[in-house]
């Protein structure tokens, strides 16, 4: 199913901006512009409409593949779904950005918070946003689980997490989340007018782990 066309055109301003300037979440310091090859380009074009087709209601083939799962916390309506790719080999999480009442207050939620999630290592001083981390643990489980029948039933598979706004933080909270608990699987993530998610230590961590090649925000 294709996404909302306005939202298309707003994501992908954001996705040719963004993909021209890369910043750091934990500093505000803005890096040299640098221009991108065309294939990173098409990435960026493709992962976006599974980030747009979390905002719709149904989506039975999010760009053209198998839907494998949504999830909807009625704690936090944190929102979004499970995608298959048999073609690329690879199960994507997509996230929903701010869509609702219920969302504007996680949103608004900017304190920071420990970032504690079972069975991960987690660097010292590590912080993130409050909302982002309550909106992230109401749905957790269910993704970590589900992600992981998808691997044992797909084996070498990898994994892609995408989302806007919102769903771009909730995207690398999981994203860094999978990568800690899938260690033999490599686990990308694509992200579109993501805010920022945690305090320098987060993002170094996140910069650390995430190889240059498998982080696009």
């Amino acid at each position: 199913m294709k996404p909302p066309m306005n939202l298309l055109a707003r994501t992908l301003f954001l996705v040719i901006t963004i993909s021209s300037t890369i910043v750091d979440a934990g500093s505000p310091d803005v890096l040299e512009k640098r221009s991108i090859s065309a294939a990173v380009y098409d990435d960026l074009f493709f992962y976006y409409k599974y980030a747009s087709s979390a905002y719709l209601i149904t989506c039975a083939k999010p760009n053209g593949n198998t839907l494998v799962s949504r999830f909807d916390s009625s704690f936090s309506d944190t929102q979004g779904f499970i995608a298959r790719d048999d073609r690329k080999k690879e199960i994507v999480v997509s996230f929903r950005g701010s869509n609702s009442p219920e969302d504007f207050l996680i949103d608004g939620l900017v304190g920071l918070t420990p970032f504690n999630m079972t069975n991960i290592p987690i660097p010292p001083g590590v912080m993130v946003n409050e909302g982002f981390y309550t909106a992230w643990k109401s749905v957790a489980a269910e993704v970590i689980s589900n992600v992981r029948k998808q691997l044992s039933t797909n084996p070498g598979y990898s994994v892609v997490t995408t989302g806007h706004a919102l769903g771009g933080a909730l995207s690398s909270l999981a994203g860094i989340t999978l990568k800690e608990v899938l260690t033999n699987t490599l686990v990308r993530m694509y992200t579109y007018g993501q805010p920022r998610t945690g305090n320098k230590a987060y993002a170094d961590w996140v910069d650390r782990t995430f190889a240059s090649t498998n982080l696009f925000r």
